[in-house]
């Protein structure tokens, strides 16, 4: 049987590989908004984003199928079973839509989607190629059809990769990506299209019956109408897309200001009543002062319990201004660190001594176990501010119970633990104490901007190193510092010795 001699109009076969392009940047576009809309207008996007897709789709086989030419030939369309290949197309691409905007990349929904999908691709094909109606019959090289399903499951399955790759990234680095890969699935989809149309063979018959011609289009000046009807589709697609994105970007940006001016508005009016409180202390003892000294009858002793509590109000607003200004820092990224190598066990020794006198006021006895010496290129300063931070909680949440403090090896680090005995930390808040401004629930009467925990928490992340808490409510808090070290240098030996400072001490070297 001999084959009719085909060719291909090279402008329509160009023209439809960049349809192609064109459609699969349009799939990544609408896969990325469909995944981030939510409650109704999602399913307006569904649909939409479906039909547009899939219309792009169909649109680029379809014109194809126009590039292909035969002399003496005239190639005419069955309009149902163009719509049903359409349909076939917006099928696909709606489960696409669904498997990318609801399921996770797993194996399942690779296997899956690639699969039903492609054979979506590929009945839109073939039923395109059935609606084709001429004086002519059809052979197929069935190696050729087989390798086209597999091309369509390939590329099926390269779509996914790169619609859940590529998923809610708004970047322009993002958008880059969406073109290559645009053009990738392009050429990708052309691919599978031409390995069909060359498993086709034409050849003469003695007589063709055309079935139904009210049904049936001429393939002249098809093409025109199909490429403009087309750039329109997707040119909408894209532009709502677009529109959508500016949309969520702009509520985003709303949002972020509204979040940004209450936190403003909780700060402003944490940080002037926890400046107002000692201020006001200061102003009361320095009017009781001036007014004894007018009246001569000043009394030493009470004077210098008056001038204690007012330099203590002095240190409690200058830790609030250091904190204030940490945070600043820290929101701006200019807080830097002042490495220098030292021992970690001689840092929180030395917090230890300092504290112990309010420590001790508390009736919070101090038991530290210290196993090894570890060596790390650590800011001194910033970690003194993190541990200080962390017993003045322990003492503040946890009066007149004990503080146990130990150093230990974990995973390549040191791990400093500081567990008080109070009521514990709530689990659903346990997560929150890092955050800005908040503040254990349990102790009513706790003071504090609550920025301690927080810039102990981005101080311990600029070390490379992450802190923890583990609380059970009724037992106690145990914060956990992980630290990474040089080394482990020493190791001690020996028994907790009572000192007279309420402190337990266990370093007698072996």
């Amino acid at each position: 049987m001999s084959h009719l001699h085909h060719e291909h109009d090279i402008f329509l076969m160009v023209l439809s590989v960049i349809i192609a392009m064109f459609a699969s940047y349009t799939a990544l576009d609408l896969s990325n908004a469909v995944s981030t809309v939510k409650g109704r207008i999602r399913w307006f996007w569904l649909a939409g984003g479906s039909f547009a897709m899939g219309v792009g789709i169909w649109s680029m086989h379809f014109v194809a199928m126009l590039a292909f030419k035969v002399e003496g030939l005239t190639f005419y369309y069955d309009v149902p079973l163009l719509g049903l290949s359409m349909a076939a197309s917006v099928f696909g691409s709606l489960l696409s839509l669904l498997i990318v905007s609801t399921g996770k990349p797993t194996i399942q929904s690779y296997l899956v989607g690639s699969c039903v999908m492609g054979a979506a691709i590929s009945s839109m094909h073939f039923i395109a190629i059935k609606a084709m109606k001429m004086e002519a019959g059809i052979t197929w090289n069935y190696f050729l059809v087989i390798l086209s399903i597999v091309i369509s499951i390939l590329a099926s399955g390269l779509g996914l990769h790169f619609a859940f790759l590529l998923k809610r990234d708004y970047s322009f680095k993002g958008f880059i990506y969406r073109v290559m890969a645009g053009i990738i699935l392009g050429i990708a989809i052309a691919g599978m299209h031409y390995t069909a149309m060359a498993a086709m063979y034409l050849h003469k018959v003695q007589s063709h019956v055309i079935v139904n011609p009210t049904h049936l289009l001429a393939a002249d000046g098809l093409a025109g109408s199909v490429i403009i009807a087309t750039i329109l589709i997707l040119g909408f697609a894209i532009t709502g897309t677009n529109l959508e994105l500016a949309i969520m970007t702009k509520q985003k940006e709303n949002e972020t200001l509204e979040s940004s001016i209450r936190i403003r508005d909780h700060f402003v009016s944490l940080a002037s009543h926890e400046l107002k409180a000692p201020l006001t202390s200061i102003k009361l003892q320095n009017d009781l002062i001036m007014r004894s000294i007018k009246k001569q009858d000043v009394d030493l002793n009470k004077m210098e319990g008056m001038l204690s509590r007012t330099g203590k109000n002095v240190e409690r607003i200058n830790r609030l201004v250091d904190d204030m200004l940490d945070v600043s820092r820290m929101d701006s990224g200019k807080l830097t660190l002042q490495k220098e190598n030292a021992e970690l066990s001689t840092i929180l020794s030395e917090v230890i001594e300092r504290l112990l006198p309010m420590l001790e006021s508390a009736g919070c006895p101090v038991f530290y176990h210290f196993m090894e010496e570890y060596e790390g290129n650590w800011d001194r300063f910033r970690l003194e501010q993190v541990f200080t931070n962390i017993l003045i909680n322990a003492a503040k949440y946890a009066p007149g119970k004990p503080i146990e403090v130990s150093i230990r090896e974990y995973e390549d680090m040191a791990m400093v633990s500081i567990r008080d005995h109070g009521k514990g930390i709530p689990p659903e808040f346990a997560e929150k104490i890092f955050d800005k401004f908040e503040r254990a629930k349990n102790e009513g009467d706790a003071k504090g901007l609550g920025l301690g925990l927080f810039i102990s928490r981005e101080i311990i992340h600029l070390h490379d190193g992450k802190i923890q808490v583990k609380s059970t409510p009724g037992e106690g808090s145990d914060f956990q510092i992980f630290l990474p070290v040089l080394r482990p240098s020493q190791t001690f030996d020996g028994i907790f010795k009572q000192k007279s400072t309420g402190t337990h001490n266990e370093q007698s070297k072996s």
